[in-house]
């Protein structure tokens, strides 16, 4: 990595920022998903304090433009530790602007903190509604002061105070960022700590990928089963980040070859090249499920029932490859994509509808059950001038329309197809490669 990816850019007629329809193809060929947004911000936090002023060349197999949220991550590392230029200041304390992404919000507010940093946190697109009181109950033995300019505990919010070691107490039902962004922290203290979880977590790969990435710069961090009902960690003190012995590779994104697979899945001739089939990634599990629909598919019986609690930003595209199998197929633990950049739950459901596929949610249950027609019944079922479906600025959306589109008798009106940029910029670059098609929607 290095700081001139912070103005490497596509092509503006791969990213338009006006609509486009994805218009019915064949793709073929073999294409490499980036590297895990995941991984990355975790190993970018970590180089970056390890205390080594050429952190960005500790991480390898990040090139060409960064996603919205690796940048977010990036700019603000690089704010934090005054090695930037342009260090925005206002009233003493240095601006973070965090844009859409939630992971660098969550993980950079601990890590302020314990760099003892007075920061102005900021926002773009809906990340300012996305609440943050649990900060203020995480932190609230500590001599650190948070304060929010709107009275829901919302952005923008400024931080200062010093981090200190010991214990705290954590939901682990919320969202896993808040205890990856502590457990990020905690290093830089110096000092014994343990976190114990005050409700059943949910997202767990997604922290123990945080511990695996710590472990390579030098922090060990321990899962303890028996602090309290639903367990916790401890962290010794005395430790500290450190130069790996070799440059630290991110591998490729599950969650970005999750539609591609569902692609090849459906129908197209695809290879999907460099994923690391051992992976702590939680959405590695994309493969199972889809292995899982094909036995349905082939053998003409049964319906798919899965958890996605650890998984939940696959529900849409996954929900799309269930559309294509007949049956009722239930994806249970969706509650949380109302939360997302978009309601992403709604959203799911509306691009089904434009296709003719039925579905509903069950919110006692916290339940979508998908009533999948058929692949030929998707392909020449979808009503011809059907209203466009907004993707609603959501990158996710906007991909698995993208798969939709590909696959459907009239093609999918995509309205913001730039927002792939937040995870995959050349998104819509490797379509073309592939065989795919686009053209602009008037």
């Amino acid at each position: 990595m290095d700081k001139n990816q912070l103005k490497a850019s596509v092509h503006p007629i791969f990213l338009p920022d006006h609509p486009i329809r994805v218009m019915p193809s064949e793709l073929k060929g073999t294409v490499t998903p980036p590297p895990s947004k995941s991984v990355a911000h975790r190993a970018m936090v970590c180089a970056a304090l390890s205390g080594e002023s050429d952190w960005p060349q500790l991480i390898q197999g990040v090139e060409g433009p960064l996603s919205d949220d690796l940048r977010a991550t990036f700019g603000g590392l690089l704010q934090l530790l005054d090695q930037t230029d342009d260090v925005t200041e206002i009233d003493g304390s240095t601006v973070i602007d965090c844009c859409e992404s939630g992971s660098t919000l969550r993980f950079l507010i601990p890590v302020a903190l314990g760099l003892g940093k007075k920061c102005r946190f900021i926002g773009q697109g809906l990340l300012p509604e996305r609440p943050l009181r649990e900060f203020v109950d995480i932190f609230r033995d500590d001599p650190v002061i948070l304060e929010f300019e709107n009275g829901d505990k919302s952005l923008p919010l400024t931080v200062q105070g010093q981090l200190t070691g010991g214990e705290y107490k954590v939901p682990g039902h919320i969202s896993s960022q808040y205890i990856t962004g502590l457990l990020l922290a905690l290093p830089l203290t110096g000092e014994e700590s343990t976190i114990t979880l005050t409700s059943s977590l949910q997202s767990q790969p997604y922290v123990e990928l945080t511990m695996d990435v710590m472990a390579d710069f030098g922090v060990t961090v321990e899962w303890d089963q028996d602090r309290g009902p639903y367990g916790g960690y401890y962290l010794a003190g005395g430790q500290g980040y450190r130069r790996p012995a070799e440059p630290y590779f991110v591998e490729a994104d599950f969650s970005q070859a999750a539609y591609w697979l569902t692609a090849a899945f459906i129908a197209h001739d695809l290879r999907i090249a460099g994923l690391n089939m051992h992976s702590r990634q939680g959405d590695r599990g994309v493969m199972t499920i889809l292995d899982r629909l094909h036995k349905i598919r082939d053998s003409h019986e049964g319906n798919l029932s899965v958890d996605m609690k650890d998984m939940p930003d696959l529900v849409p595209i996954l929900a799309v490859a269930a559309a294509t199998v007949p049956g009722a197929h239930v994806f249970r633990g969706c509650q949380r994509l109302r939360f997302k950049e978009s309601d992403r739950l709604a959203a799911t459901m509306e691009l089904l509808e434009s296709i003719g596929v039925r579905s509903r949610y069950d919110e006692g249950a916290d339940a979508l059950t998908v009533y999948g027609i058929g692949l030929y019944e998707v392909l020449t079922g979808q009503p011809k001038g059907e209203p466009t479906v907004s993707c609603r600025g959501d990158h996710r959306m906007a991909m698995a329309q993208a798969i939709v589109g590909i696959s459907s008798r009239h093609g999918v009106v995509i309205d913001e197809p730039s927002c792939v940029a937040k995870s995959w910029p050349e998104f819509f670059v490797e379509l073309v490669k592939l065989g795919g098609v686009f053209l602009e929607e008037n």
